[in-house]
């Protein structure tokens, strides 16, 4: 019984081992592909940042848009609610 059991968790320790090993790979990008994320990027000209404030209750968010010249004004609306029923809009400044 205890040699079966230890069969069977080797085996799946060493299933485990090999997914994880192609984890990586299957994540990676190459220059060529980062290259065109980033020229897509930068023919938006529009980038989006979420990132954690100084404690879990806060986030920090930064927006870049495109330049004055552009018809459309930056605005967000942020609601506690999903319905957004008591959203407050930020309408932002182009500089």
């Amino acid at each position: 019984m205890k040699r079966t059991l230890s069969k069977a968790l080797a085996f799946a320790l060493a299933l485990a081992l090999l997914a994880g090993a192609g984890l990586p790979r299957a994540l990676a990008v190459t220059d060529a592909q980062w290259d065109a994320i980033w020229e897509e990027i930068d023919a938006k000209q529009s980038v989006v940042a979420f990132t954690p404030g100084s404690d879990e209750t806060q986030r920090n968010f930064a927006w870049q848009s495109k330049s004055v010249d552009d018809p459309l004004e930056p605005q967000v609306r942020l609601s506690k609610s999903a319905e957004m029923s008591d959203a407050v809009e930020f309408r932002g400044t182009i500089e």
